[in-house]
């Protein structure tokens, strides 16, 4: 899998949010990311290939688009699938189609 279509896993209180990197950078060494959400923070955890690297939304909630930060590279993600949640806190108010891989 290249960055033309990588996917984006993040995780919300046990529930998984299928995201996609819509507008990528030249950066074709990234395969995937694992992306935590924890505690109502806007912080993110990112593992990639054992490593990880910090990261931060830095638009919630009322976007169905989040931008993340890797290696100084900004990434610009949109939602694609979203499970039933008690705690819509980081679910954006526009849901748009589910995608399936």
């Amino acid at each position: 899998m290249t960055l033309r279509s990588p996917h984006l896993t993040m995780t919300l209180r046990s529930h998984h949010y299928h995201t996609q990197i819509t507008s990528p950078h030249h950066d074709t060494q990234i395969r995937s990311l694992d992306i935590q959400i924890t505690h109502y923070s806007t912080h993110l955890t990112t593992t990639l290939k054992s490593h990880h690297y910090h990261t931060q939304i830095t638009s919630l909630p009322h976007s169905d688009h989040l931008t993340a930060t890797l290696r100084s590279h900004h990434y610009h993600t949109q939602i694609t699938s979203l499970p039933h949640s008690d705690h819509p806190f980081f679910l954006p108010h526009r849901l748009i189609s589910d995608a399936h891989y």
